[in-house]
């Protein structure tokens, strides 16, 4: 049976992540096969004109609708510091207020992926009455272990969410945040994705893992598999920099070469860089090979002391 219903995509970016917005955007338009029409829905914090006028290219040539919404510094306020992240990662908290109240439904993606297959399967799951869809995180069980919340028994990466926007609404999730934001301070260490499974303990749809293969803990080697639908390089390390190591790279490259952005080159390529990415393929080796064999006590000791040092104030 056709399905009617339009695909509400919402991606939010900084003039920094302007060409890893056009890069997630071609990917899904080039891997979407169904006849459902597609719009993007873009949170924009600062874009400049020239990104901005090739992001509307991206639009014009694919021949989808485009609506920008202007985010100011000024809204984030009431968030702590992001630490290692923008601050432009708390702009999914205000999806439900700035989107027409007309739209009942949208997926949020991050930025730092690509589509490699057609997303409209993940769009049109039925979220079963829940608030949000996500898939659980690749390190849930080592974050839960030593997580400041003990009544958080699952924990979800909150880069790719499917959205019931009525019940974000009902729940008003962007006053909700902003109060546990202020209470919780000095506790939170993944800005947004913290205070979102806080808020959604009870009230998230586990998806599948190929709508968030996730690239953490050294997996960006991984070729992935034939029915992956989102690749999600959700490591600090990204493909865009020149001591990003593994096979996964190509596919950022793959569909970069399809955006306005085909002159775009390494802005870190040295010769210091090319010695510290090797080194971090040891290490990273290393770490693999050796932690099966550590007391999962020393394991939570050691990530105490390194994720405080992420800590957000």
């Amino acid at each position: 049976m056709e399905n009617n219903e339009t695909i509400r995509i919402v991606l939010a970016a900084d003039d920094n992540y302007a060409q890893h917005l056009g890069v997630a955007m071609i990917s899904i338009l080039e891997n979407h096969k169904n006849n459902q029409k597609i719009e993007f829905f873009i949170l924009d914090n600062n874009i400049g004109n020239i990104n901005l006028e090739k992001i509307k290219q991206i639009g014009a040539t694919y021949k989808v609708d485009l609506f920008f919404y202007k985010i100011s510094e000024g809204l984030f306020g009431g968030y702590p510091e992001a630490n290692r992240l923008s601050k432009v990662t708390y702009s999914r908290m205000f999806i439900p207020e700035l989107l027409p109240i007309s739209i009942k439904k949208v997926l949020y993606l991050d930025v730092d992926l690509v589509a490699l297959e057609d997303i409209s399967v993940l769009y049109n799951t039925d979220l079963k009455n829940f608030s949000v869809g996500a898939v659980r995180d690749v390190m849930s069980k080592e974050i839960l272990r030593i997580y400041f919340d003990r009544e958080v028994s699952d924990y979800f990466n909150a880069g790719v969410l499917l959205i019931d926007l009525e019940k974000w609404r009902q729940k008003k999730i962007t006053e909700k945040s902003l109060e546990f934001a202020r209470l919780n301070r000095g506790k939170i260490i993944r800005a947004d994705q913290d205070i979102l499974n806080c808020l959604f303990k009870n009230d998230w749809l586990p998806l599948e893992k190929k709508f968030n293969i996730d690239l953490k803990r050294g997996k960006l080697n991984l070729e992935p598999e034939k029915n992956t639908v989102i690749l999600h390089y959700s490591d600090k390390v990204k493909p865009w920099q020149y001591i990003f190591y593994g096979k996964s790279q190509k596919y950022y490259w793959q569909y970069l070469k399809k955006t306005p952005w085909t002159d775009f080159h390494f802005s870190d390529k040295n010769f210091a860089n090319f010695i510290i990415k090797y080194i971090r393929v040891l290490i990273l080796s290393i770490k693999r090979n050796l932690l099966p064999f550590l007391p999962s006590k020393l394991i939570d000791f050691y990530r105490k002391i390194l994720w405080s040092t992420y800590e957000i104030k």
